[in-house]
């Protein structure tokens, strides 16, 4: 299927326009915002720390969205600061965002999307990714994650060591920067007695309820899909406003879409899909659900 036949390459051109200023401006609300949810946690109770760790988890996956759009170049106009942002939120969430690109890269190639030349996919062929599921065993999943049981996991997939590899100069550069930063981290967090709080409010949060996030996403985004052409080969989720606080910041259910043409920064992504769905063949063709909830619970569960 020809893509350019559906859709004009001009048209699409003027959704891949960076607004610089309106991804600076985000970055900022969510480190805000993680700054403003760190001092409620130190100034709370213990019995709001669940809350507390579940909206910092969300922020952290908002930075994780923002880190995606670097690693496609589309966050900032300027090749050095977009890569510098991109790699700062990485380092905070102990990867790479170098290494990420590269597997990234490979995960974005249409023709190997759902199959094993696509890295996401070849990853989890094990039994905590077989879809249709039993609804139980789902949720047993889930729990482990918020436990932290699956930790190593996680980490696993932050490494992604075959990307991570330093094969050049720059990478040799990039990774020694990350461990002074990491270095510095610890000295200042040390020295001035913020080491628990970091733990409770930003390591936790990341290994408890972020790593629920993120499986739930992989799953609605990527699992069961139509795969017969190019157009349905992962879903969008049209999430209502707590899915999309808790579960899809910064657009990132609009999935297919973003597969599709994947130099469209995240806040022009839902002009896109207006656009795209008024073509016929895409809206009959695509895959969309309303919410994560349904998609995991009624479409790729059932009873047992």
């Amino acid at each position: 299927m020809n893509l350019n036949t559906l859709f004009p390459r001009e048209k699409i051109q003027a959704f891949e326009k960076i607004n610089s200023l309106r991804a600076l401006a985000r970055l900022l609300f969510e480190l805000s915002l993680i700054f403003f949810l760190f001092y409620l946690g130190v100034k709370s109770t213990w019995y709001v720390y669940p809350l507390i760790v579940l909206m910092i988890a969300s922020r952290q996956h908002a930075l994780l969205v923002l880190m995606h759009d670097a690693s496609h170049g589309v966050l900032v106009k300027t090749k050095f600061l977009n890569d510098f942002l991109g790699e700062f939120i990485a380092w905070n969430h102990f990867m790479l965002m170098r290494g990420y690109r590269r597997h990234h890269r490979k995960h974005h190639v249409l023709r190997n999307l759902n199959t094993m030349k696509d890295p996401d996919f070849a990853r989890k062929q094990n039994h905590k990714w077989i879809f249709p599921m039993k609804r139980s065993k789902l949720i047993k999943i889930l729990l482990s994650d918020l436990l932290m049981f699956n930790t190593y996991e996680l980490i696993q997939e932050a490494k992604d060591a075959k990307n991570n590899e330093l094969s050049s100069r720059t990478d040799k550069i990039i990774f020694l920067s990350r461990i002074v930063y990491y270095i510095t981290l610890f000295i200042i967090l040390v020295s001035n007695n913020y080491l628990k709080n970091y733990i409770l409010f930003w390591v936790i949060p990341m290994l408890s309820f972020l790593k629920v996030i993120l499986r739930v996403r992989s799953i609605a985004d990527h699992f069961n899909t139509g795969n017969t052409s190019h157009l349905d080969r992962t879903r969008s989720i049209e999430a209502p406003l707590l899915e999309r606080i808790l579960i899809a910041p910064c657009n990132i259910g609009i999935h297919n879409e973003h597969h599709i043409y994947a130099n469209v920064p995240y806040y022009n992504l839902l002009r896109l899909r207006r656009y795209m769905m008024k073509n016929l063949t895409y809206k009959n063709s695509h895959i969309c659900s309303r919410s994560y909830y349904q998609t995991l619970f009624r479409e790729l569960t059932y009873e047992g």
